[in-house]
């Protein structure tokens, strides 16, 4: 079956199979990656599926944007650029920071009445309350960044070996890591959309307690699963991620299989 892939709307990587697919899973690339992370998923997702990767400015097809170290100016962007995308059924998943910034844009949907997300899947981060800013926006050093990267990493030093490709990925994980440890959360009603939490076993970077907390976040159904890996989980153990993502996919696309969705432009 043929791949389309469309990068017509900046903020955006569309992928699908179909040319009316019943579901939209938005997907939200951890600190330092991409929507090109996600476009193996087409493949082990069930046809009536779309996948739509956001894509934040400094990287890929945006390479000679600036970076966007603020969280309220990323969902502002996100808001009103993907909200055309939105339209239901969708599920969200993020990982990591991912999963920060599609929480705070479900919130903002939410509130605004702009629907809801049949599923979100926060997957490999924190709960939001559990973040704490210091108040005053930091500045990463070069020595802090490749701290955190050890700590993420584990035992892989694949990437922390290579000098020059460190050098070169510097300014994506600054940036990145910035919007990070910057993040501040401000009180907020729970949303409405079931929260399902997938946790890596051999995580050291997000510890147990902090993703047990999301289940106050949602007035919907609340599900934890633990998989094996570390943090980067999502790549280390692709399947089992996928595995869950699919099976709870299943009962959303019995409702709406069939009905297509609406076409939305790229803007």
């Amino acid at each position: 079956m043929p791949i389309h892939v469309s990068t017509e709307n900046r903020w955006l990587l569309r992928i699908s199979k179909s040319a009316k697919p019943s579901l939209r899973l938005v997907c939200f690339p951890f600190a330092g990656s991409s929507a090109s992370i996600f476009r193996p998923w087409i493949d082990r997702l069930p046809a009536e599926v779309e996948v739509l990767g956001v894509q934040l400015p400094g990287r890929e097809n945006r390479l000679r944007e600036q970076y966007i170290r603020n969280m309220d100016e990323i969902v502002e962007h996100l808001e009103r650029e993907i909200g055309p995308a939105l339209d239901p059924p969708y599920v969200f998943f993020g990982h990591s920071l991912g999963s920060l910034i599609a929480y705070e844009l479900l919130q903002r949907l939410e509130a605004t009445g702009r629907g809801r997300a049949e599923l979100f899947v926060a997957s490999g981060a924190p709960a939001p309350h559990t973040c704490i800013s210091s108040g005053e926006p930091l500045t990463l050093t070069k020595e802090q960044i490749q701290r955190d990267l050890r700590k993420i990493s584990g035992t892989d030093t694949t990437l922390l070996d290579n000098v020059e490709l460190i050098a070169l990925l510097l300014p994506m994980f600054q940036a990145d890591f910035e919007l990070y440890v910057n993040y501040r959360y401000r009180d907020a009603a729970p949303i409405k959309t079931p929260i399902v939490v997938i946790r890596g076993a051999d995580d050291i970077y997000i510890s147990h307690q902090r993703q047990l907390e999301w289940n106050r976040h949602t007035h919907g159904q609340f599900l934890f699963h633990i998989v094996p890996g570390g943090h980067h989980f999502m790549i280390d153990s692709s399947e089992a991620v996928l595995g869950l993502i699919n099976n709870y996919l299943k009962p959303i696309l019995s409702r709406h299989i069939g009905c297509g969705l609406p076409i939305v432009q790229d803007a």
